[in-house]
């Protein structure tokens, strides 16, 4: 099977680290092979006793209890101050560990955006409430705290609409409604999920009330994923892809990104000056950003905005297809650097792959994926033993991995996404 990533042995001088707070051990293992000794993790320990990739040593990572910022702080300062190194920058690529991360960059003194920005973009409510006045497109929206609320709204529209929380990241919890009594039963499901989630702190929804939802007009269109880089009010985009949506099953999951030239179908110069305006509005004013856009006719209809680069699979895919490594880069962008260039890209994509049941993972078959000419990568993120659940219980651990191909320009790329997964053999204990 091929690796996005081998682990390679260097020597390096140990320059003063850029502190990393809270992600996933996945990007952890990538950031140590590509940064060696470049950088500190701040992980929340239960995170770190289930992980199956290589621990960094104790001069790499601080193992904590993330919810606790004040402890957060207090390790963090008694390891600098031990090894006699003081934080190059401070990043974050995880949205529910952002807040805490604006917190212990004020407190350090370091560049990131401010905890008000950050809350602005957390909250897919206030976001369009600051969109709205500052002229930068968005779906229209209101807040259901009822159910009747939530069926009143879809009255009001001419067409279907979509629920969701007011926190969280991603199409976790976000359902399509065809009509007025479609929302108010799907109201009732985010509410009980809401309700389920309420200590996690990526639905920490405590200005709208815990189990308020987020009603949005649904746009008919094509979406997009963007990351950019906004400073001093001057817009870089790094890179443009295409969303695939999930076919069957959930609303709003996304199966693949195709990596597209330049912006896309935007004007490049009208789209930096949305974009300037969505991050500006927010409270943006340097930021390394991913932002989910739909395409209405050439103009951006923003979903949302965080200061961060896009996840999923997208580091993978740009890696093999640019050459480029984007978490290095927003590294780089938190430690001070320039903003990074745009690359040019190869017209590849990265198709997700998807458990179709819950269970224990006895096997995953790739031979067939290896085999195939177009396939350039294969990443797998379960291993025989994992116990999978579906959603809306878990939106996680259902996520098996990704495949990188570059596609037959003479097949569609609907068809491609769907066969390449489906080469996939599972067996289940």
């Amino acid at each position: 099977m091929r690796t996005p990533c081998l682990r390679r042995e260097k020597t390096v001088n140990q320059p003063d680290p850029v502190i990393v707070v809270g992600t996933t051990t996945d990007y952890i293992d990538w950031i140590r092979d590509a940064r060696p000794g470049q950088t500190l993790f701040l992980t929340d320990t239960p995170l770190r006793q289930e992980a199956t990739e290589p621990a960094p040593g104790p001069g790499e990572e601080i193992l904590c209890d993330l919810t606790d910022a004040d402890g957060v702080f207090a390790l963090l300062v008694k390891h600098l101050a031990a090894g006699g190194r003081r934080p190059a920058g401070i990043a974050c690529f995880d949205c529910e560990n952002m807040l805490l991360t604006a917190d212990l960059a004020r407190r350090l003194d370091l560049p990131y955006p401010s905890a008000s920005a950050v809350r602005n973009c957390r909250s897919k409510l206030a976001s369009k409430q600051l969109w709205q006045p500052a002229r930068v497109p968005c779906p229209r929206f209101q807040v259901a705290r009822t159910a009747a609320e939530a069926q009143a709204f879809a009255q009001s529209l001419a067409g279907p609409c979509v629920i969701k929380p007011i926190s969280g990241a991603g199409s976790e919890l976000t359902f399509r409604c065809d009509s007025p009594v479609e929302a108010r039963a799907c109201f009732e499901q985010v509410k009980l999920a809401l309700d389920d989630r309420k200590s996690l702190p990526m639905f920490n929804q405590v200005t709208a009330g815990p189990t308020a939802a987020l009603m949005e007009e649904w746009i008919d269109g094509i979406e997009y994923s963007c990351d950019f880089v906004i400073d001093k009010g001057a817009v870089t985009i790094v890179r443009m892809a295409r969303k695939y949506a999930l076919k069957h099953g959930l609303f709003g999951i996304t199966a693949g990104y195709e990596l597209l030239p330049d912006s896309g179908p935007f004007n490049a110069g009208h789209l930096r000056e949305h974009l300037a305006r969505g991050a500006a509005a927010l409270g943006l004013e340097r930021a390394f950003c991913m932002v989910d856009l739909i395409d209405q006719g050439g103009i951006p209809c923003f979903l949302e905005m965080a200061p961060r680069p896009g996840g999923d699979c997208l580091p993978w895919l740009l890696r093999r297809a640019a050459g480029v490594d984007v978490m290095g880069a927003y590294l780089d962008f938190c430690a001070g650097r320039p903003a990074t260039p745009r690359p040019r890209v190869a017209p590849w994509l990265a198709v997700r792959l998807f458990a179709d049941r819950g269970g224990v993972l006895r096997h995953i078959d790739t031979s067939e994926l290896n085999a195939d000419p177009r396939v350039r990568d294969i990443y797998l993120k379960r291993h025989p033993g994992d116990k999978i659940e579906l959603p809306p219980g878990d939106y996680d651990s259902w996520i098996l991995g990704h495949v990188v191909y570059e596609p037959d320009p003479r097949l569609p790329v609907d068809h491609q996404n769907d066969k390449l997964a489906a080469m996939v053999r599972i067996k289940w204990d």
